[in-house]
């Protein structure tokens, strides 16, 4: 029997659905002579992936499934388990829309999945707010939550990519930024604050009376979810475990009960995320290869 191993650390609101899944998964690849070793990373567990991948003795795995994205974008993480994986978008199909985008820059990340970042007010603010780069020439209160995870630190590196560091370091200064991105559409819901930036998950229980959403007109930012596979594996050992694993059932079942943006061609579309042209803020490969870690965190840290 061939051993894998997957580290797992995806989208922790939908957390129980994807272990009922990974627990069937394991069963059924038994019966193709595979044995699945998942190990969980996150909220609720000993590590984040990215702590854990920083540790001198950490073992790499054979596959990632990762919303934490230092795991891809800390250069001194990436690079310690980079050089040995598979070209993972040259196997599988993945949508136009995200080929063409910032999302795909590197092919040995296999986007998976796209949770979209969007606006979530209240009445304060109905019909005055229309992207990301207005929000910040006007210099408007904002509160955005995931301050120890990727969700707040993919704001700051989307807008710092697009629009420039004094305009991250104008937004930061008028933000708060929360521990949960479910606290800062709670502190909207509740009237705390006006303005959140928040996974499309929340913003979508507006009523259109006190609570609203919108898309921003410059792109919702994109929290994508990563795929990699390392060439410890035998190639047709890897493609049954990842064409097991990124079933179009799997895929459309993210779409369907949370609002996200399965990157993986012929699966479902969420209607707003359509509608709105597939526009997403992501960093540039450009800004990536460019911003170090250190720089990153030298700014974020003095806003936080």
């Amino acid at each position: 029997m061939k051993n894998v191993r997957l580290y797992w650390s995806n989208i922790c609101i939908l957390h129980k659905y994807e272990k009922n899944y990974l627990d069937n998964l394991i069963m059924s690849l038994k019966e193709k002579d595979i044995n699945l070793e998942v190990t969980y990373f996150g909220i609720g567990y000993p590590y984040k992936l990215n702590e854990y991948l920083k540790k001198t003795d950490a073992l790499i795995p054979d596959i990632i499934v990762s919303t934490d994205l230092e795991v891809y974008e800390d250069k001194n993480i990436y690079s310690r388990f980079s050089s040995n994986l598979y070209p993972l978008s040259n196997y599988f199909n993945i949508k136009s829309e995200i080929k063409s985008s910032s999302i795909y820059f590197d092919e040995r990340l296999l986007p998976f999945l796209v949770i979209p970042l969007v606006f979530s007010y209240n009445q304060n603010y109905k019909g005055l707010i229309d992207s990301i780069k207005n929000v910040i020439d006007t210099d408007t209160k904002t509160v955005i939550g995931g301050i120890n995870n990727s969700g707040a630190k993919s704001v700051v590196k989307a807008i710092w990519s697009r629009y420039g560091k004094e305009y991250v370091e104008r937004f930061l200064s008028n933000s708060t930024i929360l521990d949960m991105p479910i606290q800062s559409f709670n502190d909207v819901k509740n009237g705390s604050d006006r303005l959140a930036i928040t996974p499309s998950i929340y913003a979508k229980r507006a009523n259109n009376e006190d609570l609203f959403m919108s898309y921003p007109d410059d792109g919702a930012i994109a929290l994508p979810s990563y795929i990699t596979a390392s060439k410890s594996l035998d190639e047709k050992t890897m493609l049954e475990v990842l064409k097991s694993l990124v079933s179009k059932e799997f895929c459309n079942s993210f779409v369907k009960s949370a609002s996200l943006l399965s990157c993986i061609y012929d699966t479902i579309d969420d209607s707003l995320i359509k509608d709105n042209q597939y526009k997403f803020l992501y960093p540039s490969k450009k800004w990536l290869d460019t911003v170090t870690t250190e720089e990153f965190f030298e700014v974020y840290n003095m806003y936080i």
